[in-house]
């Protein structure tokens, strides 16, 4: 179960059909390439996740968020602590049918082990067509610098949206 915050509670994925149609195919389980929304904090990003997830949910569709930041401390944590339960939980993600939000990548700080988790994800969704969105702070030229460009070439392989208006973080509260 994912729980939603307050602000998130009544979003809807209408107030993006303009920017971002490809989600709209998206909640209704349709195959879409990956998804990368872009654009400076309080943009409307992760407001935009928890409108597909919202229609997902309606559409009786497969969805998973996770924060990039939190789902890296977490990896970092049982790979240290039980190895096999961190292959289970990272070949789910990688492999599991339904919609996977990656909110915040670029966020998290990056290691070796942390890059090898992320190539794997998103490569293994890649390659088997699983619905995929990920939101960033980063350009496209940032995340290269970041993740590498074997992540960054893939992340902007598909359909690539820059979310440009205004901070919209002082009216959702």
């Amino acid at each position: 179960m994912i729980l939603i915050p307050k602000q998130y509670e009544n979003v809807c994925l209408t107030e993006y059909d303009d920017a971002l149609p490809e989600l709209r195919d998206i909640s209704q389980g349709k195959p879409t390439p990956l998804v990368l929304i872009s654009g400076a904090h309080g943009t409307g990003k992760t407001r935009a996740a928890y409108a597909l997830r919202r229609a997902c949910v309606e559409n009786k569709v497969r969805f998973a968020m996770r924060v990039a930041p939190d789902l890296v401390v977490s990896f970092q944590a049982l790979a240290r602590d039980d190895m096999t339960e961190f292959e289970r939980r990272l070949d789910y993600l990688k492999n599991r049918g339904g919609v996977l939000v990656l909110d915040d990548l670029g966020a998290e700080k990056t290691t070796d082990f942390v890059l090898q988790s992320i190539y794997i994800i998103i490569a293994g969704r890649e390659r088997w067509g699983r619905a995929t969105v990920v939101t960033t702070n980063l350009t496209p030229a940032e995340l290269g610098d970041k993740l590498g460009d074997r992540i960054a070439s893939r992340l902007c392989s598909g359909v690539v949206v820059k979310f440009e208006e205004r901070n919209r973080r002082g009216d959702e509260r």
